[in-house]
């Protein structure tokens, strides 16, 4: 488990300029709930960039699956906009 946190620690600090930009943005353009479009749509273009594929579902919600390369276990992860 020790290395699996200091893969994540590694990770995190090696992203964590690129989601600090991420949450400002989302915040500096507030959308109401069931309303973003703008937001569910920039979501996608990041997810796109970072080859996550994506898809729409109830009009601004996100799916999105990454695959892992081991073939073990799945993580869900749910995140609300």
């Amino acid at each position: 488990m020790d290395k699996f946190k200091s893969k994540v620690h590694l990770l995190a600090d090696r992203f964590i300029d690129e989601i600090l930009e991420v949450r400002r943005y989302i915040h500096k353009y507030p959308e109401l709930s069931f309303q973003e479009h703008n937001t569910s749509r920039y979501i996608s273009q990041k997810l796109a960039e970072w080859g996550i594929a994506s898809k729409v579902v109830a009009e601004t919600g996100l799916i999105a699956s990454i695959s892992g390369q081991s073939g073990g276990a799945e993580i869900v992860l749910r995140a609300d906009i």
